[in-house]
């Protein structure tokens, strides 16, 4: 199983319960403790966003998008490219006949 479908059991694993005490608390006729009424509102909201979040990442194969997937070593060596490299055209390991260039002093 890939690993992306383990963290959607866990999501779902962790919202499931959430949204059933989201549920189970919420009276429709209201609860005589505002508190307690917004901690279930607050609840089931968040219970529905994970198993719908759980659910999307379950069922795609590939990611949304949202959250890049590369670690950080691999992103910061893509990217690193030190300023004479840019300047003379050489880009990852290809040569190039490029010289520097020679600033001309005015006389």
């Amino acid at each position: 199983m890939k690993e992306r479908r383990k963290d959607a059991l866990k999501l779902l694993g962790v919202s499931l319960p959430i949204l059933g005490g989201g549920l189970y608390i919420f009276n429709p006729e209201g609860i005589a403790n505002r508190f307690v009424e917004v901690l279930a509102i607050l609840a089931f909201f968040l219970g529905v966003f994970g198993v719908i979040s759980g659910l999307i990442m379950f069922f795609t194969k590939n990611s949304l998008g949202m959250v890049e997937t590369k670690p950080m070593a691999e992103r910061v060596q893509e990217e690193e490219i030190t300023a004479e490299e840019a300047t003379l055209g050489i880009l990852h390991g290809e040569d190039s006949n490029a010289e520097e260039p020679k600033l001309k002093m005015p006389s």
